[in-house]
């Protein structure tokens, strides 16, 4: 079982945000610990020491410089360069956002994980939506190959030690790096899915790395602009319009010589129920 999991934490610069942000943490931890009660918890910190959580299973990873703030693809790398280092250490890891909450009866991500194995299906990265209208509601389970991973919650394999390969975010990026780190590891070679449970993990608080709703758009404009030019270039194809919705369907297709879609029944006795 999955026992490693690493959080990047940000409350925020205002009293009200950090006071929301850090309980939603406390939230996120407690239910952790609830799903595997030995798991270990690995927290990219950039917030004050008074808000440390007191529990000898988290390991708070400060960042070398305590005067800049990292922005999210930064603060990703630096948990993956950590993992790297482990070499041998880690099979696979959760990464995830610091307010995450489990949706009252979700699957256990970590007996999930272990599920996926017992049916041997191969994955080296698995998005966690959150959307509501994406999720399974007959007590089946979708995976579907998608480049648009979803970096609130992921799992991914120690890429170091299955494959002597170091794979990290763009941090030019201040929007849209999770689209980005899925095009590059379907592009390498790697299996990316997109997991539909029967319920679901939900994004509770508002993001911390934005001015608003404005600054988020102008920064989404500049992300789908830049990663237009880089992997239409790449692909030989359009890949990306920034002036429409992605569809990466193509490009899927094209690098991701694996199956596309894998339902599975995770009620009673586990087994894939269609694969192709």
């Amino acid at each position: 079982m999955i026992n490693d999991v690493f959080i990047i934490s940000y409350f925020g610069d205002t009293p009200e945000k950090i006071t929301a942000r850090s309980e939603l943490l406390i939230l996120e931890v407690t239910w952790l610990f609830e799903a595997n009660p030995a798991a270990r918890i690995h927290i990219f910190w950039q917030n004050s020491a008074e808000s440390m959580i007191s529990d000898s299973r988290i390991t708070y990873i400060i960042p070398d410089d305590p005067n800049k703030l990292y922005n999210a693809a930064e603060a990703r790398n630096e948990l993956l360069k950590y993992i790297y280092a482990s070499r041998s250490e880690i099979d696979e890891f959760f990464l995830m956002d610091d307010d995450m909450e489990l949706k009252e009866g979700s699957i256990n991500p970590f007996q999930y994980i272990e599920l996926l194995h017992s049916l041997h299906i191969d994955f080296d990265c698995l998005s966690f939506i959150s959307e509501r209208e994406h999720c399974i509601r007959d007590g089946n389970s979708l995976l579907t190959k998608n480049a648009r991973i979803w970096s609130g919650f992921l799992c991914l394999k120690n890429f170091w030690k299955w494959y002597g390969f170091e794979q990290y975010f763009d941090t030019s990026m201040n929007c849209h790096q999770d689209n980005d780190f899925g095009l590059n590891l379907i592009f390498n070679g790697f299996h990316v899915y997109m997991v539909s449970n029967p319920s679901h993990i939900s994004k509770r608080g508002a993001s911390v790395m934005f001015n608003g709703g404005r600054d988020r758009k102008v920064r989404s404009l500049l992300a789908k602009q830049y990663m237009t030019e880089k992997w239409n270039q790449i692909a030989g194809f359009e890949v990306i319009n920034p002036n429409k919705l992605f569809n990466t369907t193509k490009f899927e297709n094209r690098f991701g010589k694996y199956p596309s879609r894998i339902l599975l029944s995770v009620t009673g006795i586990p087994q894939i129920i269609e694969q192709r």
